[in-house]
């Protein structure tokens, strides 16, 4: 399993965190993880960084090489409580 060299899971409905355990594909050269139900932040790890962000998309992810950044524990920064802040900011209500 660690010589992989391909993977793809595009739209196959897969829940859940990417597993660390991923990083151990020292050969893989292509990997599509896009629109599925994945969460959380992609782990970090000399080739997972080199994908398209393409790759990743379609899914709640965060981390390099997408450009959402994660929170400090880890998750995908809340699209809908970020939006309601700014509209609060710019309607003047605290």
């Amino acid at each position: 399993m660690e010589s992989l060299e391909s993977i793809d899971f595009s739209s196959n409905q897969l829940t859940g965190e990417i597993p660390q355990s991923i990083t151990n594909l020292n050969f893989l050269n292509k990997l599509d993880l896009s629109y599925n139900h994945l969460e959380g932040k992609i782990p970090m790890g000399t080739q997972l960084q080199s994908f398209e962000a393409s790759d990743f998309v379609g899914n709640k992810l965060c981390g390099p090489p997408l450009l959402l950044n994660c929170t400090m524990d880890g998750k995908v920064p809340d699209d809908d409580a970020n939006d309601n802040e700014k509209e609060r900011k710019n309607h003047g209500v605290k």
